[in-house]
């Protein structure tokens, strides 16, 4: 018996995927769908990850390596909108507890070194002891106490934050840098579609101030010193890093951040 042939709604939507991957050692992005989809309301999984990246200047002289503390991933949306209350970062974040331990060692200063003249005198009545008033206090040999305080700071850090706008925000956590994948476990949000032709564009992006320095080689030391000498250089120099970062094909969007990573995800009609 010939197998009968699924109609175009029986076999639902489909969905087209790309992504571009500018700067791809430093940030990878892609977007699917999970199985189950309708054409009216579908799961959006955004798979995310971060590592290092080495960019070489003046003839290939001068290397940085560098990596982010942050990224920011914002979801424009065509024919369709997210479902209000399904994004991740506010309704089921991850929230790892990092907890700082400080000791501090306080020298305080306190009291005075008394001299007492003690002697023994011969009288009628035995042997007497007497503390003659000679107290002598010494100023400049004041008693010193080492007092060990031990302080405990504890707060949260939240790897995936939902921010206003359509956006999410990547953080490092303990003082780290991105690396690894932070996304893709668990659905980014919820799509409900409104146009048959919906289309929904990601774009992982990062601005200066997230870059983090972890190493530079040059055959001169002058680089060296620019990246290193001081907070504030090392400032500026994140600036030029970006600026050449911006060169090739990262162009910044309206907001002035560098796009590493665009993806694009299509609903796609069946065929008939």
């Amino acid at each position: 018996m010939p197998k009968k042939e699924s109609s175009s709604a029986e076999r639902g939507p489909s969905f087209q995927a790309t992504a571009h991957n500018y700067l791809s050692d430093l940030t990878e992005l892609s977007l699917h769908v999970p199985q189950g989809a309708t054409p009216e309301s579908f799961e959006l999984v955004a798979e995310t990850r971060f590592g290092t990246a080495t960019i070489y200047l003046d003839d290939y002289e001068r290397m940085v390596e560098f990596a982010l503390t942050k990224a920011d991933l914002r979801l424009a949306t065509e024919g369709c909108a997210i479902a209000p209350g399904h994004r991740l970062g506010e309704t089921d974040p991850v929230k790892p507890k990092v907890r700082v331990s400080q000791n501090e060692t306080k020298t305080r200063k306190s009291g005075r070194s008394l001299g007492i003249d003690i002697s023994a005198r011969a009288g009628a009545g035995g042997v007497r002891a007497s503390a003659g008033g000679n107290l002598s206090a010494s100023t400049n040999s004041a008693i010193e106490k080492k007092d060990n305080i031990s302080k405990e700071y504890k707060f949260e850090e939240v790897p995936i934050i939902a921010l206003a706008g359509n956006r999410w925000q990547f953080s490092a956590v303990g003082a780290d840098y991105l690396k690894s994948r932070y996304s893709g476990d668990q659905t980014l949000c919820t799509i409900d579609t409104k146009d048959k032709n919906a289309r929904l564009i990601a774009r992982l992006s990062f601005t200066p101030m997230y870059i983090c320095i972890l190493d530079v080689t040059s055959s001169g030391n002058r680089l060296t010193e620019v990246f290193r000498a001081s907070p504030t250089k090392t400032a500026l120099a994140k600036v030029l890093l970006a600026k050449h970062l911006r060169e090739p094909n990262t162009a910044p969007d309206s907001t002035g951040s560098i796009n590493a990573s665009v993806a694009e995800i299509r609903l796609v009609e069946p065929n008939e």
